[in-house]
C-alpha cells in the first residue's frame, strides 16, 4: 500500500533541549484528515531532557490517528517529560519507561493505548502522572509495575467517553492517587496497596468509577 509507512529506530536518541520529539508520525493532511497507515516500532533508547513546565515537554515518541505506536524498547526522561504520546491512533507498551518528577509516562487524547504485562512505567514526584487517557480514549492497563512517585497519579482519565481499565495489581507512593476521573470512567480490578499515608485509591469528579479489586492500606 502507497500509503502505509514503517518507522523504526533499533538505536539510540538523545534529546537535549525541550519541545524535541524523539520519534514523530503523522497521517494528517492539510485538512487534518487522516490519509493512511504509519506503524512505530521503538527498541532502541530514546533519553529526554529535562523542560521547564509540562507545556514545554519533550515526548519520547508522538503519532496522530492512522498511526500504530508500538514501544518495545526504553525511554528515559528529566523533569517534565512524557515518554509516549498517542492523539487519536493505537500504542503498544511493551518495555521501559522511567521518567522523573512532573512527567506524564503515557498520554493518549483519543484513540487506544494497551500497557501490556511485562512492561514498566514508572514516573517521578510532584504531580506526575503514570497513564493520562482524555478526549474519548480507551487505555487498558494489563502491568503491575507501574509506578508514580509522592503527591502524584498513577491514572488519570478526562472527558466523557475516556475510559482506564486497570487489571493489574497496584502499589500507590505517600500522598497519591491510585485513579482519578474528571467526567471518564475508571474500571479496576486489580488489587491496589498501599503503605503509606494520605492516599486517595480512587477519586471521582462528576465521573464513573467501578471497583471490582480488593484494597489494601495501613492498618
Amino acid at each position: 500500500d502507497s500509503n502505509s509507512y514503517t518507522l523504526k529506530n533499533s538505536s539510540n536518541i538523545s534529546l537535549g533541549s525541550d519541545k524535541s520529539i524523539g520519534m514523530y508520525g503523522t497521517t494528517l493532511n492539510a485538512s487534518g484528515v487522516s490519509v493512511g497507515n504509519i506503524s512505530i516500532d521503538n527498541s532502541g533508547t530514546i533519553h529526554l531532557g529535562s523542560a521547564a513546565a509540562i507545556a514545554d515537554a519533550s515526548v519520547g515518541i508522538y503519532g496522530t490517528a492512522g498511526v500504530d505506536i508500538q514501544n518495545n524498547g526504553t525511554i528515559t526522561g528529566g523533569i517534565n517529560s512524557v515518554g509516549l504520546y498517542s492523539n487519536g491512533g493505537t500504542l503498544n507498551h511493551n518495555s521501559v519507561i522511567n521518567l522523573s518528577h512532573g512527567s506524564v509516562g503515557i498520554y493518549a487524547s483519543g484513540g487506544t493505548a494497551d500497557i501490556n504485562a511485562g512492561s514498566s512505567i514508572t514516573v517521578g514526584d510532584n504531580g506526575a502522572v503514570a497513564l493520562y487517557a482524555n478526549n474519548g480514549a480507551v487505555l487498558t492497563n494489563y502491568s503491575s509495575n507501574v509506578n508514580a512517585g509522592t503527591d502524584s497519579v498513577i491514572g488519570y482519565a478526562k472527558d466523557s467517553g475516556t475510559k482506564i481499565d486497570n487489571k493489574a495489581a497496584l502499589s500507590i507512593q505517600e500522598e497519591g492517587v491510585g485513579f482519578y476521573t474528571n467526567s471518564g470512567h475508571i474500571v479496576n480490578s486489580g488489587t491496589l496497596n498501599s503503605a503509606g499515608n494520605g492516599i486517595i485509591y480512587l477519586y471521582g469528579n462528576n465521573g464513573i468509577i467501578e471497583n471490582n479489586g480488593q484494597i489494601n492500606g495501613l492498618s
